[in-house]
């Protein structure tokens, strides 16, 4: 019982994070639940932008519909849409409140305290094929960040499909494990 009791108090402060994509050249991470995040740091937060059709790749698997339902497993167009709602998210926290977003042609800058940094090239379409368009130049208003990652293929802040991140989703720093 008393093991049970500090797992639980265990789980409430930290946790692990499994990056499935390459976006932030981490593939798993130590999560610090709480913790406050500097920029240039990892954050793990919820999603809360929109949806992108076939965002998953389709399977060459499937089951008949009805089978389907009984076990509960998608295979058809709406559950290859993604982002998902309320996944959570690991990148880099970049801007903060009054650093200023910029954007050029197909280039995304964002200017703060320390410089003016290049956040990458916004693609005109998804892996998917679905539209993309970038950010709207602005100043990040008290509230909000910018999350940002490394791989050209992110979805990060320099998209509106994401945007800029509510500070009240973001649930912790990721410390880099592997």
């Amino acid at each position: 019982m008393l093991i049970l009791l500090w797992l639980a108090l265990f789980a409430q402060s930290f946790g692990l994070a499994w990056v499935s994509t390459e976006s932030v050249h981490v593939r798993a991470g130590f999560i610090l639940k709480g913790a406050p995040v500097r920029p240039g740091e990892l954050a793990v937060f919820l999603y809360r932008g929109g949806s992108i059709p076939d965002y998953y790749p389709s399977s060459s698997f499937s089951l008949p519909g009805w089978l389907a339902d009984l076990v509960g497993v998608r295979t058809d167009a709406a559950s290859r849409a993604g982002p998902k709602r309320d996944t959570g998210f690991v990148k880099y926290l970049w801007g903060v409140p009054g650093d200023r977003i910029e954007v050029v042609g197909d280039e995304v800058f964002l200017t703060n305290a320390r410089g003016r940094w290049a956040m990458g090239k916004v693609k005109p379409r998804a892996r998917s094929g679905a539209a993309l368009a970038p950010i709207a130049p602005q100043t990040i208003p008290a509230g909000y960040a910018y999350m940002w990652a490394p791989h050209p293929d992110a979805l990060d802040s320099r998209y509106l499909l994401m945007g800029l991140v509510p500070l009240s989703s973001v649930a912790g720093r990721a410390v880099p494990l592997w």
